[in-house]
């Protein structure tokens, strides 16, 4: 599995709202993502297919959670990978980081940051980035 920071995002926005147990029922897909199973024509949605997807992203999702807590940004009261309580919640860590992460603006510069630098998206960079680009920020 690769790391996807998107996805990581997306998964501590989702705790920080409460709606963690519908992110992870839902597979963590988009609107978008969920179109890409309905046939245009006929409007009937692949049903096998979307659940699949779904089973796959939920997979990936917990493999996430699973990094998180290791890097203490998660913590969870009791693991439930089945997705039906939501014993997670951010840290004080998590939700400094998710601070950073939450601006739009602020997390596309971190990733052009490091696309411009050669850099790769590592929990080291984007923390280090996105201090400069917050400082950056705060002082205009």
């Amino acid at each position: 599995m690769k790391r996807n920071w998107d996805l990581i995002r997306n998964i501590l926005c989702a705790l920080e709202e409460d709606r963690f147990v519908e992110y992870v029922r839902s597979g963590g897909l988009s609107d978008k993502e969920t179109q890409k199973f309905t046939d245009l024509k006929s409007g009937r949605i692949d049903t096998e297919s979307l659940e699949e997807a779904k089973k796959n992203r939920r997979n990936e999702i917990w493999l996430h959670v699973e990094l998180l807590i290791d890097c203490g940004v998660i913590q969870n009261t009791q693991f439930d990978r089945e997705g039906v309580n939501n014993n997670y919640r951010l840290s004080m860590q998590g939700h400094d980081f998710l601070e950073d992460l939450r601006n739009q603006e602020v997390w596309d510069k971190i990733k052009n940051q490091a696309f411009k630098s050669g850099a790769k998206l590592t929990w080291t960079f984007i923390t280090a980035a996105a201090e400069q680009i917050v400082q950056r920020l705060a002082s205009i």
